[in-house]
């Protein structure tokens, strides 16, 4: 089980590798952040620190819940993990761009498969990290 790390992270923050992210929301304001992760330590911690930088946090246990959630109330960021019961977090990602979602979307993950790495490329997502992740990569995508 992955437990939160000095820097408020999820996992072992020696073997957390680098992530690839886009630019944060410039300006500060507050944004609306779809999360789903299937393991309730990754939740709470994403919700938390979002939430101390100021932004609301809708945390989903899966991709069904995701997709459910993003059709009824508008997000400008989504995040979500790839290895989740019902929809992985590809699924998700298809779903929403099929949708014509505006708004950014990155993805959690652990040992991706190139394939699905180039899938996520093909739907334009704004930053993959790889897990265990820390949380200060979490605030410099969203800010």
């Amino acid at each position: 089980m992955n437990r939160p790390n000095d820097d408020g992270g999820v996992g072992d923050a020696e073997s957390r590798p680098a992530v690839a992210a886009s630019p944060s929301v410039a300006g500060g304001a507050s944004l609306r952040v779809l999360h789903a992760d299937d393991h309730p330590a990754v939740r709470e911690s994403v919700k938390l620190r979002l939430e101390r930088l100021g932004h609301q946090v809708l945390s989903v246990v899966d991709g069904d819940a995701a997709l459910a959630s993003a059709a009824a109330e508008r997000f400008d960021v989504v995040i979500t993990d790839h290895q989740m019961p019902g929809k992985n977090g590809l699924a998700v990602v298809q779903s929403l761009r099929a949708r014509r979602f505006p708004g950014r979307i990155y993805v959690f993950c652990a040992g991706l498969a190139d394939a699905h790495r180039a899938a996520y490329r093909r739907h334009k997502i704004d930053g993959i990290a790889e897990k265990p992740f820390g949380l200060a990569e979490l605030e410099a995508w969203i800010g």
